[in-house]
């Protein structure tokens, strides 16, 4: 009951649960429920040492998949690092951690230039890494673009448009790399023309 408590709780205040860590608490309830799986072994319960134990190396392999890019993992129940941004966001994937990562495949794709970029760090000048790039646009132009996934999936819904397009490279796992032809605007233009804006856009 308790990490079901908690977890209910802070789910429900959406004034402040931005991060995960307001439910940490819920976790030392959890991992003593999750224990009395140690005890499947001195019971004989053998297909329960065989569930538990293939849980495990899952979450192990799972895991290291991802590394060095902890902070963006989800596992393969929500799509992983590449689905898990429609689950949760903020801190929870993007804290500006793969700017380096960003600079690393703007130097092995010399093409990408010149560069949009929407960076979820407003203190970090991505200069200041030798990154020259210019503000995003808030609606799709053709050209070079990157953006951090807290900022595709803002509450303002300033470059919510990029859902629309399929990048063409990550940086990481929390910036997005989107190579936009003039005709990937044009039919965006045409297929938003024919939407109804939805109401939180509207004026």
């Amino acid at each position: 009951m308790p990490p079901a408590v908690i977890l209910l709780l802070v789910s429900s205040q959406t004034g402040f649960n931005h991060h995960l860590r307001y439910v940490l608490p819920a976790f030392p309830f959890a991992f003593i429920a999750i224990s009395r799986v140690c005890r499947a072994a001195d019971l004989g319960h053998r297909r329960t040492c065989l569930l538990a134990s293939l849980a495990f190396a899952w979450s192990l392999q799972s895991s290291l998949f991802v590394y060095p890019h902890s902070l963006s993992y989800f596992n393969e129940a929500v799509g992983g690092p590449a689905g898990g941004h429609y689950h949760l966001g903020n801190s929870n994937v993007d804290w500006g951690q793969d700017l380096l990562y960003l600079k690393r495949w703007l130097q092995d794709h010399p093409e990408a230039h010149p560069l949009s970029l929407a960076y979820d760090m407003p203190l970090i000048d991505p200069t200041i890494v030798g990154i020259q790039w210019s503000v995003t646009p808030r609606a799709p132009q053709p050209g070079w673009h990157a953006a951090s996934i807290n900022l595709i999936h803002d509450r303002h819904q300033r470059y919510e448009y990029f859902l629309d397009f399929r990048p063409v490279g990550r940086a990481g796992h929390s910036i997005w790399i989107y190579h936009l032809t003039p005709e990937d605007v044009a039919r965006w233009q045409t297929v938003s023309a024919l939407s109804p804006l939805p109401s939180q856009a509207l004026p």
